[in-house]
């Protein structure tokens, strides 16, 4: 009963009809926690690419939330998992903070999307994740950005894979962007002893810092965040005033 605010979503960019999937044992049609993921489903190799541009992230908290991240890709779908024998979108992002920062996120994504710190999209950093919402009042899915416009998240027909936050489908329900405020003093209280060079680790923040300040936007991608984060004030606030 806790996992019933994700929806299970398809592959990206092809429109998938919000249900899920009927099992065998429930009568209410809903999967069970635990079920089997489906039969057969392949494990492709971590993109190579993608790993290369994680190594390049000046911050290590977020270089190491990407390459966590990149190891899950093509785990099978698995409604109310959060095991790489099987996730959904929560599930997954969930671990890959535990693992990395040792921060506890809720379960729901409806529940990380009001814990976490909202984020403007020009000010997106990876490792900040993108709620999503099919009905645009209640958030149903969850991804986690990487940068360069992409997030990685759970896709019920293809497992965890990496997506374009500029595709259509994905626009069309943008809800909101977050942030996990408690991650950075969490990742460097955990990494602090195993420090070796104390000088080295002081100077981390500096180059944070300067790398925030330097990161491109991703125009295209960032403009039509923006312009979906507009409609959506526009929808919620203008169907307060016509009461």
């Amino acid at each position: 009963a806790r996992y019933r605010g994700d929806s299970v979503y398809g592959d990206d960019g092809k429109a998938q009809k919000n249900k899920k999937k009927k099992h065998k044992g429930r009568k209410d049609g809903k999967e069970e926690k635990g079920a089997r993921p489906g039969a057969g489903a392949a494990r492709p190799r971590v993109d190579p690419g993608l790993l290369a541009r994680a190594r390049g992230i000046a911050s290590p908290m977020e270089r190491a939330l990407v390459e966590e991240a990149a190891g899950w890709i093509g785990t099978p779908y698995l409604y109310g998992g959060n095991t790489k024998e099987g996730a959904d979108c929560s599930g997954l992002v969930m671990e890959v903070y535990r693992q990395v920062c040792g921060v506890k996120l809720p379960r729901s994504s409806a529940a990380q999307s009001m814990w976490c710190q909202p984020v403007a999209p020009e000010k997106m950093q990876p490792g900040d994740l993108v709620f999503f919402s099919a009905d645009s009042m209640q958030v149903s899915h969850v991804g986690m950005f990487i940068g360069d416009g992409q997030m990685i998240h759970a896709s019920s027909s293809r497992g965890v894979m990496v997506s374009p936050l500029n595709n259509p489908y994905w626009l069309s329900r943008f809800y909101s962007i977050g942030r996990v405020a408690s991650a950075e003093t969490a990742w460097l209280s955990r990494n602090k002893a195993s420090d070796p060079a104390p000088v080295a680790h002081e100077k981390a923040p500096e180059q944070t810092v300067a790398h925030n300040q330097a990161r491109p936007a991703d125009a295209p991608d960032l403009s039509l965040l923006d312009m979906a984060i507009s409609e959506k004030a526009d929808s919620i606030f203008g169907s307060q005033s016509s009461h």
